[in-house]
């Protein structure tokens, strides 16, 4: 059998070629699949973990639809009983929702085009914030915003000059005053973020005495597990309370189902 394979070879040389060619070539696109997965899920752990470093809890509205779920908005007073809970050092209401749009003063959308648009508020609290300020300044009246670094980047934006950008309410135009990162990358993978002054994005986004989520930072030495059962026991079962490890790990897993099927393509493209 080993003699009839061999003069098979040498008889059809072209064809055994390009067979042994396809092997490797199908043996080398699985295993770059497999390596480029890997990599992309170790940077967006590291990424939420870093984004999510200085956050004890985040409290929002319960659903058992999956991260991905619209949740209804938190009532602000939960945030000053929140605040009586013994060990809070730090909580703060803030606006984190789907559905914007920027454009440039020519009209030309701007971001990634096949990634949602976030409107968000910028919060004064470091400790507590996804983003870092790299250039200018947080927005402090109705007319500012801060958009993150890769939107600026890829519309040819400055700070300084006005922006357009489409909320609940309509398109207004802001004056673009800062350049934000998300941990330390450019954006949320992909994704583009609005960052308006608390109060100017409770109205744009039809939040008026109302937060998406609640972040809290505990006093020195207190467990986020301790606190977390703390608060848990005041909001109620309405709402539930997460630690930044918890969110981070969430946050990281639905990123990764995503490139799951991104995967799945891959190797059937191997195949």
């Amino acid at each position: 059998m080993g003699l009839i394979a061999w003069r098979s070879v040498v008889r059809h040389k072209a064809r055994s070629g390009f067979l042994a060619l396809c092997v490797v070539i199908g043996v080398a696109f699985v295993a770059g699949t497999f390596v480029l997965t890997d990599s992309m899920k170790s940077v967006y752990t590291r990424l939420f973990d870093d984004a999510y470093k200085g956050v004890s809890l985040s409290v929002r509205t319960r659903s058992e639809l999956g991260t991905m779920d619209a949740r209804s908005p938190i009532p602000a007073a939960v945030v000053d009983t929140i605040r009586a809970v013994p060990d809070v050092r730090l909580a703060e209401g803030g606006v984190f929702t789907i559905g914007g749009r920027i454009f440039d003063t020519t009209g030309k959308a701007v971001g990634n085009q096949f990634a949602p648009t976030f409107l968000a508020s910028w919060s004064d609290e470091a400790e507590l914030s996804s983003f870092t300020l790299i250039a200018g300044h947080a927005p402090s009246t109705a007319g500012e915003v801060v958009l993150d670094a890769e939107a600026i980047s890829t519309g040819k934006l400055s700070v300084g000059q006005m922006v357009r950008v489409q909320t609940p309410l309509g398109v207004s135009a802001f004056r673009l005053v800062g350049v934000a990162k998300f941990g330390t990358a450019g954006n949320m993978g992909g994704a583009s973020v609005v960052l308006f002054d608390v109060a100017s994005a409770q109205q744009q986004t039809n939040r008026v005495g109302e937060f998406d989520t609640i972040t809290v930072a505990a006093s020195a030495g207190v467990a986020p597990g301790t606190l977390q059962d703390r608060v848990q026991a005041v909001i109620g079962p309405k709402y539930e309370a997460l630690t930044g490890t918890q969110l981070s790990t969430e946050s990281a897993a639905t990123i990764n189902d995503n490139l799951s099927f991104f995967a799945t393509f891959l190797l059937v493209f191997a195949a």
